[in-house]
């Protein structure tokens, strides 16, 4: 639970850590409060660590694949709530390319709106999903 907390960030609302962690909303409520006697997550929500350096010790305890799992993980747990591609995009990028089209549609979508020719770390990670042909038709952008 602790992990899941540390993946989604300060937007960890305890049902996409229970999705997260492959439990019952009632299961993460109860780990969530045991985390919570341990002083290792504080009372408010969306659940936050107690302290930056607790979050970022139990983030950087994640080996890389598996961190980069829980970030994907994350992103699709987002995505079937249909989260605005902001939210979801942050996770695509901590993530591994994976060859996956939907992945660029959110780069995509999230970078539109604030940079018109693409954020430089959403291209760069657009080149590393599917074919430039694709990639081209999909974001719109003649450099992803």
């Amino acid at each position: 639970m602790a992990r899941a907390v540390a993946v989604l960030g300060s937007e960890a609302h305890l049902r996409h850590a229970a999705a997260m962690a492959g439990i019952t909303i009632d299961a993460a409520g109860a780990a969530a409060d045991v985390l919570l006697r341990a002083e290792i997550l504080g009372p408010e929500r969306p659940l936050s660590f107690v302290h930056p350096l607790v979050a970022s010790a139990v983030y950087n305890d994640l080996l890389p694949g598996d961190r980069s799992a829980r970030h994907r993980r994350a992103a699709e747990v987002l995505m079937a709530e249909r989260t605005p591609p902001d939210r979801m995009a942050r996770h695509y990028i901590a993530s591994e390319p994976a060859g996956d089209r939907a992945v660029v549609e959110v780069l995509a979508a999230s970078a539109a709106p604030r940079w018109p020719k693409g954020r430089p770390t959403l291209r760069s990670r657009n080149s590393a999903e599917p074919s430039s042909s694709h990639r081209h038709q999909t974001c719109g952008f003649a450099s992803c």
